[in-house]
């Protein structure tokens, strides 16, 4: 998974909250920046994700100007 900020802006003050299938995978929160914008140093869940499964991902935008923020998901 990847979070790409297209003006390049850092998106360390950016909020993200993860679940996978209704399961928490942040606990309030990660800072933007932990998620990563490189795919050799970003998050990598090893987790099988069955058919139908909600994937939900929101951003909070704290960083004082406006981002556009594209969620990018690799899946194999």
């Amino acid at each position: 998974m990847l979070l790409i900020e297209r003006s390049d802006i850092s998106l360390s003050n950016a909020q993200v909250y993860i679940s996978i299938a209704d399961v928490p995978y942040t606990k309030d929160y990660v800072p933007g920046s932990v998620i990563g914008q490189d795919p050799e140093y970003c998050w990598k869940p090893n987790l099988k994700v069955s058919k139908g499964s909600k994937i939900y991902v929101k951003v909070t935008n704290n960083t004082g100007s406006s981002i556009n923020v594209d969620i990018v998901f690799e899946y194999e």
